[in-house]
């Protein structure tokens, strides 16, 4: 987990490099080569599972994944990196109340208190940042609670498919999507998300390569740590991702987080790791 936790901010960095080509076009360019890496390796002709009637939440997962990443990249592009890798930390807090919401989980004091906690961290990131940064903070937080959205989704279909269709569902839709999306953008004037597509330069392409295939991999070992250790063991490690955001955003020239934002990161790690022993 901590490999994977590492290519995933590395593939984050990269996105922050090329940020000129737009979320939606990094999101295609990372699933489009991500597809090509995982076929390389997935045989998808010896899956065992596959549930039909369970076709539309296998869809939806793939939707409201690709909705996540590319909210992502777009914070990644908007706020400091530490901030961005900060707020996409947010999802044990939304998957702890959608479990509560949508599975009938129990939402006991303590888990209630760590996700205030949580909250709480958010805020004081929030206030430190400023009412000019709100759009850009409350896109990351969406980022956030979409991703807990998919998380939660795969949770209910994890009897009902073989995780290498849940992958593959997720890498579809991050590909189709953001074309319709680049396709819609011809005919609209251009956004801060919605752009038409932006051919890359030579430099930018293999930083886009890099992004496909670290992505990839770190989805592998992601998938790996999950399946050989306790769910709040690995969940814990993930969190290095901050520690990631501060220092490669320091390399990229950013300055330090201030103390107030600091806490507001301590907070957020200090809750979901609560969320996660319970």
């Amino acid at each position: 987990m901590f490999a994977a936790t590492l290519l995933f901010s590395c593939v984050a960095l990269f996105a922050k490099l090329v940020s000129r080509l737009g979320a939606v076009e990094i999101t295609f360019f990372r699933n489009g080569i991500g597809i090509v890496v995982l076929l390389m390796f997935f045989n998808y002709a010896k899956t065992k599972k596959f549930n039909p009637n369970k076709l539309n939440l296998l869809l939806f997962r793939g939707f409201i994944g690709t909705v996540a990443l590319i909210a992502f990249f777009y914070n990644v592009a908007a706020v400091s990196f530490a901030d961005a890798m900060t707020f996409t930390k947010t999802e044990p807090l939304f998957s702890a109340l959608l479990a509560f919401w949508l599975m009938s989980e129990r939402l006991d004091r303590a888990k209630i208190a760590a996700i205030l906690i949580g909250f709480t961290g958010i805020a004081a990131i929030g206030v430190e940042r400023g009412a000019q940064m709100a759009y850009d903070n409350a896109i990351g937080v969406f980022a956030g609670f979409c991703a807990a959205l998919a998380y939660t989704t795969i949770r209910r279909i994890k009897d009902d498919f073989d995780h290498r269709f849940v992958v593959l569902s997720f890498m579809a839709f991050g590909t189709i999507l953001p074309i319709l999306i680049m396709l819609l953008a011809t005919t609209v004037e251009n956004g801060a998300i919605i752009k038409v597509f932006v051919m890359p330069s030579l430099y930018e392409f293999w930083f886009l390569l890099a992004i496909g295939i670290l992505s990839a991999a770190g989805q592998v070992l992601m998938t790996k740590a999950y399946f050989g250790a306790k769910a709040g063991i690995v969940s814990t490690v993930s969190y290095f991702s901050i520690l990631f955001g501060v220092l490669f955003g320091v390399a990229l020239g950013e300055a330090l987080p201030s103390l107030t934002v600091f806490l507001g990161m301590a907070l957020i790690v200090l809750s979901g790791i609560l969320i996660a022993r319970k």
